[in-house]
């Protein structure tokens, strides 16, 4: 329950920073500062920042489906 609690922070995090800047100048320190956690907690979930926006986008073509 709490890894998914802390996947979705993650999320929103990214999520949010793609509305002010370009995926190429947001780094895991931005997601992680943002959130809250670790970088450790960070990679225990995805290997990359690149891995986080692989995940949102085959969540969301999953749901339309």
């Amino acid at each position: 329950m709490r890894g998914q609690i802390i996947k979705n922070l993650l999320i929103t995090s990214l999520e949010e920073q793609l509305k002010r800047k370009h995926i190429d100048s947001i780094t895991v320190n931005d997601i992680i500062a943002d959130v809250g956690v670790s970088r450790t907690t960070f990679y225990r979930h995805f290997e990359d920042k690149f891995a986080l926006v692989n995940w949102i986008y085959g969540q969301y073509r999953f749901m339309n489906y």
